[in-house]
């Protein structure tokens, strides 16, 4: 996946006509409150070292609001297997629909491969560091919104020759409390791909062979599984996905 060229961010998004999360059920937002978490779809690398400079939502009405102009570092990759990072919190916002989530990043980006070595410097396609995601949210007196974003690695990241590039994608999990988990054992890195004919959600593991989805649409899916380097695919079938569960699909040798 890291030698596809991406298209632009804006264009991207719109395509795949990303929409925002339901409520979670377990929501516990302050009222007239915004928060936004990130976590991490891996891809096939040992770090990706990024910038965040804002994060901005769009109030129909009102226009933009910033919710942080903090400038804040990050290795994305550390944010896996449950792992989240708060980027940006504001209470006392104007009561309202907020319909867009703006993310900006600072120019400098570094990834770093696996195996070791030095970290390589990004190159941004279409010169574009901010993404834009479609959301409905509701803030008022009796609520508040909080979302959790998936920032995925394997598919922002596009190599041409030695050089390397990013576009990042990121869309909002629709419910965290939905997924599936396990531990591949037996390779060093391995994508994990669900796919039931109509749905797909991949991922890869971490440097401990864990992999976490959250955000899967209940249904059975069939799970490919398939080691860095090796033409090889190793399938689970009928694996059941809960509404409101994280399924442990448990230890799988590869």
């Amino acid at each position: 996946m890291k030698k596809m060229i991406l298209m632009s961010v804006s264009t991207l998004i719109l395509a795949m006509g990303f929409t925002s999360c339901k409520k979670d059920k377990e929501n516990n937002a302050d009222p007239n409150s915004f928060k936004v978490r990130m976590t991490d779809g891996p891809g096939d690398y040992f770090a990706l070292n990024l910038q965040i400079t804002s994060v901005d939502v769009f109030h129909e009405g009102n226009g933009w609001v910033n919710l942080s102009s903090q400038t804040q570092s990050m290795n994305v990759l550390s944010l896996t297997n449950g792992a989240e990072m708060e980027i940006a919190s504001k209470t006392n916002l104007t009561a309202g629909t907020y319909t867009k989530l703006r993310v900006t990043f600072a120019t400098e980006a570094t990834i770093q491969l696996v195996g070791g070595g030095s970290s390589l410097t990004l190159d941004w396609t279409g010169g574009t560091k901010q993404v834009e995601i479609v959301i409905n949210q509701q803030v008022n007196a009796s609520t508040g919104a909080d979302l959790l974003i998936d920032f995925n690695v394997a598919q922002s990241i596009s190599q041409v020759g030695l050089l390397y590039y990013i576009n990042p994608v990121i869309t909002v999990i629709q419910d965290e409390n939905t997924g599936a988990k396990g531990k591949i054992t037996g390779t060093v890195n391995a994508s994990v791909k669900f796919s039931n004919g109509s749905k797909t959600y991949s991922t890869y593991v971490n440097g401990q062979g864990n992999f976490l989805l959250r955000g899967i649409e209940p249904g059975t899916y069939t799970v490919a599984i398939s080691a860095s380097g090796s033409t090889q695919v190793h399938e689970e079938n009928n694996v059941v996905v809960t509404e409101g569960q994280i399924t442990n699909m448990g230890n799988i040798e590869l």
